[in-house]
Formats: structure tokens, sequence, C-alpha cells
């Protein structure tokens, strides 16, 4: 059974979830670091591959990694350290059994709370520190640890082992149940990776099995394009022009109605750039794009396969195989580069305009 709680309006924080926030824009609102000379170390406890960092309420920063969640204050100092298999706080993850889950990445919801699913439970830790448990596999049937959002009239979304969405909505158990398929009525054979992209009014985006979807608050498909990268998630951009993969490896652009506007003949991990338009991430190339879909410059690079981050000014960061982490001018200039001794984590931009992102053996806090 699950319990109710208060609507799950998302923390007003420049990154408060994978890919910065409901549009997978990749985007902060905040101005980032000036330059990638200013580098602070978090030691954390060591890990094969490393995790998700995130904003934290306070200007603070949080990380999930595996079964654990790390949390600091502005000051880089720890707030709280807690197993999410067990939750308690400072448990040591080496000691966690063969059968640990990934918990995969955590959403900050309004008042401070922060939500986390994994195969086998959904958990709420309140903003004093302590854990609710809100549901449980062996009865609801959720499954992906990535596929959770919320929207900002309080919806939480979070997909199902089944592929169905579940849409709970102020103190309702379940507000609403959705099965895709093209019809929009049946249930394909496997969940999305990633939860809905999330248009203003309400309206979702999903990469999904069967393609790419666009469909109402309510599940009425309004738009649907065949085939699809279930490893990439829709991207909306300021003008709320849609970005995805489609099922021949190219990088399509809709409007807010469908309408095919252009497309890119390689498949790009995509941004949005703060003034409209897009940033596009390919193999050998980061490409800036304009409202009208012109390239308005080239920048060759040796992708590491992240997408790049963009804050407020339109200055840009990403991660080279040969030459590690780049900073990009506006106008398409590399003015910064950081080598790294491995491949980290996602990056993310946090309240204090510090660039964050896990190595594995500490977190990096650049700016």
């Amino acid at each position: 059974m699950l319990i109710p709680f208060s609507p799950y309006a998302p923390a007003p924080l420049p990154w408060s979830r994978r890919f910065a926030d409901a549009a997978n824009s990749s985007r902060s609102k905040l101005p980032g670091p000036a330059s990638l000379e200013r580098v602070r170390k978090l030691s954390v406890p060591p890990a094969d591959t490393p995790g998700v960092c995130l904003s934290a309420p306070g200007a603070g920063l949080s990380l999930v990694r595996g079964a654990r969640f790390l949390q600091w204050d502005a000051e880089g100092e720890p707030v709280r350290q807690i197993d999410l298999q067990t939750g308690t706080p400072g448990a040591d993850s080496r000691s966690e059994p063969a059968t640990s889950h990934a918990w995969g990445s955590a959403l900050w919801l309004a008042g401070g709370r922060c939500v986390f699913v994994s195969p086998s439970r959904i958990l709420l830790l309140d903003a004093d520190g302590h854990f609710r448990r809100l549901g449980d596999t062996s009865e609801s049937g959720f499954h992906s640890p990535l596929g959770m959002t919320a929207s900002a009239d309080g919806r939480l979304l979070v997909f199902s082992g089944a592929g169905d969405l579940h849409v709970f909505f102020h103190q309702d158990e379940l507000a609403l149940r959705l099965s895709f398929r093209r019809d929009g009525q049946l249930s394909a054979a496997g969940p999305p990776l990633y939860p809905p992209t999330l248009y203003r009014d309400g309206r979702m985006v999903l990469q999904h099995e069967l393609g790419c979807l666009c469909c109402s608050a309510m599940g009425e498909v309004e738009w649907w394009f065949p085939g699809g990268d279930l490893a990439h998630p829709p991207v909306l951009n300021r003008d709320e022009d849609c970005g995805f993969l489609d099922a021949a490896g190219r990088t399509v652009f809709v409007d807010r109605q469908g309408t095919p506007q252009s497309e890119m003949g390689e498949p790009l991990l995509l941004a949005a750039r703060p003034r409209g338009g897009w940033l596009g991430l390919g193999q050998d190339a980061l490409y800036s794009l304009d409202r009208n879909y012109d390239l308005m410059w080239r920048l060759p690079v040796e992708s590491a396969g992240l997408p790049p981050v963009v804050d407020s000014r339109g200055w840009i960061w990403l991660l080279d195989q040969t030459e590690g982490l780049l900073q990009v001018a506006p106008e398409g200039r590399i003015s910064g580069r950081l080598p790294l001794p491995v491949r980290p984590g996602l990056l993310a931009l946090t309240a204090r305009g510090q660039l964050a992102f896990d190595l594995g053996e500490e977190v990096w806090l650049i700016g």
C-alpha cells in the first residue's frame, strides 16, 4: 500500500534531478564557474562506478552512488550519509549484500524532501532526515531507478517494470495509471529507461521502445514517431521544441504540435541553449544551432559519451576523451582544459555556480 503525502512539487534548485530539470535541458538558470582553475575535492568512499551529483537545499550538494546517498552543505561540510538499502545513517556501503540495487539518482522535492526509486522500493527522505517508505515492488511493480520525475503542478511520475506510468497527485495514492502503445491503450513489453520529459502545460514526451510519443496529462496520445533510442531521453529547449533520436540514429526536432522542424544525420547528446536553440554533442564535434536550426558553429571534440551542460550565460562544459574536461565559450571557443584521472559521472551545476562531478574516490567542485 502506498502512503499518501503532500504534493510532489519539485524543489526550486538549479539541478534537482538528472539532466537538471523536467525538460532534461542540461541547463542551469544560474551562471557557472568563470574558469577551471579552482578545484575543491571532497573525499567519498571509493566505488567502481561514479554516481550522480545534484544540487541540494541551502546551496549544497548531494550524490547518489549505488545504494549510498551523501549530502554536503554550501561550504562542503558533510550533512548526512545514508545507506538506502537499510535507511541507516553512516552505513558502510562495502557491507551491502551482493543483491544491492543501483538507485540511479535522486529527485529533490519542495520542502527539502528527496525521493528515491529502486527495483525494490520507493523512499521519501524528509527534511529532518527521516525515511518513509512509499511503495514496494511486491505490490507496486516499480522497476526503473531512473524512471521518475515531478511536475510543477505537484505530480510524481514513476515507471513500473511493466512499462506502465503511475501518476501520484496531492493526497491520492494513485491518481492515474497509463499504459503506452501506439494507440495509447496497451502496454509494451519493456519500460522506458527515463521518466517523461514534461512540457510546462503538463503534457509528456516519452521515449518508448515503440517510439517517441507525446500525450496529455491524462494519457491521450497527441503525436507519435516510430522507433527510437531508449538510452537517451527527449529534450525540450526554451521554445519547447523537442529533440530526440529516431530508429535510424538521426536526431529529430519537432515543435510543440509534433511537426518536424529539422534533423541531423547523426545521434546527438542535446542541451538547451539559454536564449533558444540547441547544443548537440556528436562523436567528433559539438554543434550549436540557433532557434531557426541554422548552424552557428561547429567545434571538433572527441565525445566521452555524456551530454554537455550549459549555464545561464551560454558557457558550456563537456567531457573530451583525450583532453578531459573542456570549458567552451558561447561563441564556440575552448577557454579551458582540465585533465581528469578517470572518466567521471554526469556533470551538474550547483546553486553556488560550481561544476560538480563524481570521480569514484572524490567529488570535484570547480569554481
